[in-house]
């Protein structure tokens, strides 16, 4: 194996054809003036103009496996241990809490990284008691995120739970033939949760209730046939759930970079600032992404400038907007050009 970091950075690098790394959760408004990030300045110093998508994370990994729309709710479901059958209809039905400003109603908290495995199932209970008769069965395999099997795949468009943050819940709410019917159901599950005894003892202790679920993501688990990569490093669900549907070959994303071992056409997802965006905790995200660009990225841009990575690909993404950047290692001679701040890579 190949030293590319002073001892420290080992890189199977040989059958390496292509490496994309997914960073999600990059707000740029929390960076603060003069952070210093050397490795993501570094490769963002070799890359061009980027090209820009106006969609989440989870839209772009759907596509990169050939899924036409946001079809994540049965591939997560995968991903999280769930044991589907084919073609069974899947929709995620995650908990949120929406707040009302003073013109309108705002998904305030997608995350609730405090509800507990008790309270979950004791809100489960009543739920699944009361939409049984409609043949929907929800389940959590972790406590802030939900899953719905469905009797048939319901005809909607949706907007995944974390663009929908901080936005106006009115434009969000579920498009197409069978949207009045899913308004109508979301209603239904508020008024379960309302004044269920989790959230009277929730908001007794000062936090956040749960009073209303977020629909998104339907779709049908399928196998899928040519992916765009056949490698990945994740502990994202949705990521991992894709790939073994697609037979790619898995590794569960590491502490730092010197124990990964990309191959092939290899996809890194690194969604460690995922929880403290979506929590608005600007200090422990900060603390985050040093640490990513300590562990990751500064590594990655040694083995560009070593050679030792073919090609690669960089995918910034916030909760509603990717921006690609081509790492080019001959850019390392463009002396004539001066560094542009961060911001401009990431507002421009």
């Amino acid at each position: 194996m190949a030293n590319l970091n002073s001892g420290r950075t080992h890189l199977k690098v040989k059958p390496l054809l292509q490496c994309h790394v997914l960073l999600t959760g990059l707000l740029p408004e929390l960076i603060p003036p003069g952070l210093d990030l050397p490795g993501l300045t570094r490769l963002l110093a070799l890359t061009g103009k980027p090209s820009v998508d106006d969609f989440g994370a989870e839209t772009w990994l759907c596509q990169q496996f050939g899924l036409a729309t946001c079809t994540a709710a049965p591939f997560a479901a995968v991903g999280e241990g769930l044991q589907l059958a084919e073609n069974e209809a899947w929709l995620r039905v995650d908990p949120v809490h929406l707040q009302l400003m003073r013109d309108s109603l705002i998904v305030a908290d997608a995350q609730l990284a405090d509800l507990s495995e008790g309270e979950a199932a004791d809100l489960l209970e009543t739920l699944n008691g009361h939409f049984a008769a409609d043949d929907i069965a929800l389940h959590a395999p972790v406590p802030n995120r939900w899953y719905a099997r469905l009797p048939s795949l319901p005809q909607i468009s949706t907007t995944p739970a974390a663009e929908a943050i901080g936005r106006d819940v009115d434009s969000l709410l579920p498009q197409g033939d069978a949207a009045m019917a899913w308004h109508r159901w979301v209603n239904e599950a508020q008024m379960l949760l309302h004044d269920h005894p989790v959230n009277q003892a929730r908001e007794a202790n000062g936090q956040r209730t749960i009073n209303s679920l977020w629909p998104w993501g339907g779709g049908v688990l399928s196998r899928l046939a040519s992916p765009a990569f056949n490698y990945l490093v994740a502990n994202d669900t949705l990521a991992r759930g894709l790939g073994m549907q697609a037979g790619a070959e898995l590794q569960p994303l590491p502490k730092d970079f010197s124990a990964c071992s990309p191959r092939g056409n290899a996809l890194i997802v690194l969604d460690e600032l995922n929880a403290s965006a979506l929590r608005q905790h600007p200090e422990r995200w900060v603390q985050a992404l040093q640490c990513l660009d300590r562990d990751w990225l500064q590594p990655l841009a040694e083995a560009v400038s070593a050679g030792q990575i073919p090609t690669l690909t960089l995918h910034l993404a916030n909760f509603r907007q990717i921006r690609t950047f081509k790492v080019e290692r001959r850019r390392r001679w463009y002396f004539w050009r001066r560094p542009q701040p961060l911001e401009t890579h990431l507002h421009g």
